[in-house]
């Protein structure tokens, strides 16, 4: 789905706005119910994915001392770093002003939703809460111009052009998609209530950023069909899909940047039957070359009752990503293997 493609994109190119910014400090719990009642008339049974940021927690100053470092570590090439942390600069200061007009018309939560539609098409779209003195004219306004910048930069005319035509301001919220046909089928939402979301919200509270997937009946057999038609079909059993009820995914990053993990299940054999699979994949894993231990200590899941949890520090992230950029560097330097001489 185009939708994804660009939110994903936007969140790289523009992480300073919404997420990886807000990833710089975890000072206020989600309030769940309030966050449940924002998103409840674009969710329904067959909601699949929530994320959650909160731009009052952005902190881009440490975000860019963060990110400069990450560069020294994983690009070996001075001139390009250098241009990318120019790039960054750059992208800080238009951020910084983007941040504080959002913040004066009311902008606060950022969600982004994605909904499975008719045949299993999935349907993703932001939105943003607008609050009682909030201008959500201002925020459609400064949303549209995002996405027709970033569509402009890429070379994409015809989603600059759409940019125009897919958001609209629904419930005291402004919602931004792709498209007007997309905006057509948020319209026609039926909403519904999802019970999982609360819960799978709620297991991330205290982080900046939250991230929760909660499949339906629907997408697991999709799920199903698809794992069917994979290798991984002789390994994984479709049953195993419903073993898990919900995963959830808290970030924080500079200077706090640790993230938890939690994989739900609905009952205790069913956790430890999720386990049996999981053990056997990091048991794979620590049999490929330049994995090290700690790597392999840091993403082996805790079993507990009915759920798995990893937790990682701010100490055990920096070290991923350090070992993670070492074993690029390591990759990048090595000598191509030579072909076998002929007979």
């Amino acid at each position: 789905m185009r939708f994804i493609t660009r939110v994903l994109s936007v969140v790289a190119t523009t992480a300073v706005l919404f997420t990886a910014p807000i990833l710089a400090r975890a000072e206020a719990k989600l309030d769940t119910a309030a966050a449940v009642k924002s998103i409840a008339p674009f969710v329904n049974a067959d909601t699949l994915v929530v994320m959650h940021a909160d731009v009052a927690q952005v902190d881009l100053d440490a975000f860019q001392k963060w990110a400069s470092g990450i560069a020294e570590m994983t690009e070996k090439d001075a001139a390009k770093r250098e241009k990318n942390v120019k790039e960054m600069s750059d992208g800080i200061v238009k951020a910084k002003e983007f941040v504080t007009n959002f913040q004066k018309a009311g902008g606060h939560d950022v969600f982004f939703v994605v909904n499975l539609g008719e045949g299993g098409r999935p349907l993703g779209l932001m939105v943003v809460p607008v609050p009682a003195g909030g201008d959500a004219k201002a925020i459609q306004e400064m949303g549209t111009k995002l996405h027709k910048d970033s569509a402009e930069k890429k070379g994409d005319a015809a989603a600059a052009e759409a940019a125009g035509v897919a958001s609209a301001i629904i419930n005291d919220a402004v919602v931004f998609v792709d498209t007007k046909e997309e905006l057509d089928a948020v319209k026609a939402i039926k909403p519904a209530d999802n019970a999982i979301i609360a819960p799978a919200l709620d297991a991330a509270a205290n982080s900046a950023v939250q991230v929760v997937l909660t499949p339906s009946d629907n997408a697991r057999n999709m799920a199903a069909g698809a794992l069917s038609q994979s290798p991984l079909g002789g390994m994984v059993q479709p049953e195993l899909l419903q073993t898990i009820s919900w995963i959830s995914l808290g970030a924080n990053s500079p200077p706090n940047n640790s993230i938890s993990l939690r994989i739900q299940s609905p009952d205790a054999t069913s956790a430890n039957k999720l386990n049996g699979v999981l053990t056997f994949f990091i048991g794979a894993m620590a049999q490929q070359p330049n994995v090290k231990k700690e790597v392999i200590a840091a993403l082996t899941p805790k079993v507990d009752g009915d759920h798995h949890t990893i937790l990682l520090s701010a100490e055990q992230v920096n070290n991923l990503i350090k070992m993670s950029a070492e074993a690029s560097k390591g990759a990048d330097s090595a000598e191509p293997t030579p072909a076998p001489a002929g007979n």
